[in-house]
């Protein structure tokens, strides 16, 4: 975890189109992906395309690519419900809005190099609909080739959050690594959550921890109709078309060997009981979407007038592609 102050102007300032009315899509492309920001979702990704092919199916403002952070509501300023419902003991601000349709409030969208996709926002809490003063997200996007991988098939996803000094009496805030509670437990934050098309991607692989063998994995996936993921541990995942022909992974190098805190959660593989996951997936049949989420559990607490910053990367391709890719990153260090 990088800890930046909110005082920078980091790379967004120079690449940013500022929105004083209405929204401009962005979107970045090479010959084999592209990235998009509509911008009618918030700030979250709401468009990956691989081959010209739509994997992202926004099913609702919970169903996109983006960052989705948890903290308690009591370590929070008071803000203004907008959504009616019961009020969790957490709250999960995220890059597109509310489950009452609410969106995100984009402040700075925008593109530079052909390979660069930038935004800002004011995350909307899920459950209720809160903004709350000095919490911001910024996602930072580049497409491939990196300065430490010249594949085409690979995306950079640097995901900065930061709590502004901006009122008296302000807090360090802490970042929650669970919701619920038992062997119930969830791990959280999600850098990024992602959900693609149920009849574009259909089967799940993990790759082992050391890089040298896929396993399937879609027979154990959860297929609740609430949210009750399924918890691995792997170096990358992917969901791929039912040919294998190409697919969609993440891999995240700060989760390989990340703690759980103290908590210890249920893992779907029996061979992994015990083990601290970095990947949370679920299948969800009645909105056609398949969810695959990093879980990030290095962040500690955010002090007033501080960021950190996570990052994931996005890879697509068949399997030899995406293991190939994700090993060559990983030897470089990254």
């Amino acid at each position: 975890m990088k800890r930046i102050s909110t005082s920078r102007l980091l790379a967004i300032a120079a690449c940013l189109a500022v929105l004083s009315s209405g929204t401009r899509a962005e979107e970045v492309a090479n010959n084999v992906l592209s990235i998009g920001i509509s911008g009618a979702h918030g700030g979250a990704i709401d468009s990956l395309r691989v081959l010209g092919v739509e994997t992202v199916n926004t099913a609702d403002l919970g169903r996109h690519i983006q960052a989705v952070h948890f903290f308690p509501f009591a370590d929070l300023p008071a803000g203004t419900p907008s959504c009616n419902g019961p009020k969790p003991p957490w709250a999960a601000p995220q890059d597109a809005g509310d489950q009452c349709g609410g969106t995100s409030q984009v402040y700075a969208l925008g593109s530079s190099d052909r390979k660069r996709l930038n935004a800002g926002m004011r995350p909307r809490e899920w459950a209720t609909g809160e903004t709350f003063p000095g919490l911001r997200h910024e996602t930072h996007v580049t497409l491939g080739p990196l300065a430490y991988s010249d594949a085409l098939e690979i995306a950079e996803l640097k995901y900065q959050i930061f709590w502004d000094a901006t009122f008296a009496g302000q807090k360090p805030l802490p970042v929650k690594h669970a919701v619920g509670a038992g062997n119930g437990a969830t791990p959280v934050p999600f850098i990024p959550a992602a959900y693609f098309d149920s009849k574009t991607l259909t089967r799940l692989y993990g790759l082992s921890i050391d890089g040298a063998d896929w396993q399937e994995v879609a027979p154990t996936v959860s297929r609740d109709g609430n949210y009750a993921p399924s918890n691995y541990r792997f170096r990358a995942m992917a969901w791929m078309r039912p040919d294998l022909s190409w697919g969609v992974g993440f891999y995240s190098r700060r989760t390989l060997d990340q703690g759980c805190h103290g908590v210890t959660f249920p893992m779907a593989l029996p061979m992994q009981a015990g083990q601290c996951p970095n990947f949370a997936t679920q299948a969800f049949p009645n909105h056609g979407t398949n969810n695959l989420s990093v879980v990030d559990q290095t962040s500690g607490t955010l002090a007033p007038g501080q960021g950190i910053e996570l990052i994931s990367h996005l890879l697509v391709g068949n399997l030899g592609t995406i293991q190939q890719n994700v090993n060559r990153v990983f030897t470089s260090g990254h």
